[in-house]
């Protein structure tokens, strides 16, 4: 099985530093290949440079079908409305991925490094269906740009966070992004709740969702099928 891993950005740096880990998450008999956005920003941290993501993955769908599934390696999820749209299956997105693992273990809150897109994240937690179980989108304080090709050194300012969540008696928490989410199994050790790895939680939900063995590539969607879940506001 192939799951390419989109990086709705131009940072390949970073592209490396999630394919690694994805690996790290996949079973046996997964391969995960990276691939940059073809246009875009180095890091989404902005609602016009999440839009322009949106563009740059929606231009990528041609270059999709020799592949056995897809993960949108942003907790916005930038493009997925318009693969799932064309593609009947093996579409997922970081933030759907982790939003339906920690709710299902109740309410749970999301720590971002993006303090501009708590709204877009909150949007779309919403149209997923998760309005009543989200508690808070929380944004780490600080230059985080600057630490996301070394993320251990947030590990404080995402700890003084963490503080603030302990309080809501919430059931998890997402570490809200592809490279932060790396520090999951970490903070999993130090809190008393789920700690939710998005990467981790997408791999896991689209290599669960496909007969490896069957090697079955993406497959167009039927004309007037629609997914099976409400859809996101392109703009989140």
């Amino acid at each position: 099985m192939i799951i390419t891993l989109i990086n709705p950005t131009t940072n390949q740096r970073q592209t490396g530093s999630m394919v690694a880990h994805a690996h790290e998450c996949a079973p046996p008999g997964v391969m995960v290949r990276g691939v940059n956005a073809p246009f875009g920003a180095q890091y989404i941290s902005t609602p016009p440079i999440l839009r322009l993501a949106h563009e740059a993955v929606n231009a990528m769908a041609d270059d999709l079908e020799a592949t056995d599934a897809v993960v949108i390696g942003s907790i916005a999820d930038p493009g997925r409305d318009a693969l799932t749209a064309r593609f009947s299956s093996g579409v997922v997105g970081l933030g759907e991925a982790a939003m339906d693992e920690a709710a299902s273990t109740g309410r749970f809150s999301i720590i971002t490094a993006c303090p501009h897109l708590i709204q877009d994240i909150t949007s779309l937690a919403h149209a997923y269906g998760h309005a009543e179980a989200l508690v808070s989108v929380r944004a780490i304080v600080g230059d985080t740009a600057r630490h996301l090709d070394n993320v251990a050194a947030l590990l404080p300012a995402i700890r003084r966070v963490m503080d603030s969540i302990l309080k809501e008696n919430v059931g998890a928490v997402i570490i809200g992004g592809p490279m932060i989410g790396t520090l999951a199994s970490t903070l999993a050790r130090e809190v008393p709740m789920h700690v939710v790895d998005p990467i981790a939680a997408a791999i896991a939900k689209v290599s669960g969702g496909i007969d490896i063995a069957a090697k079955g590539r993406l497959s167009h969607r039927p004309a007037g099928a629609w997914p099976a879940r409400p859809t996101s506001d392109e703009g989140t």
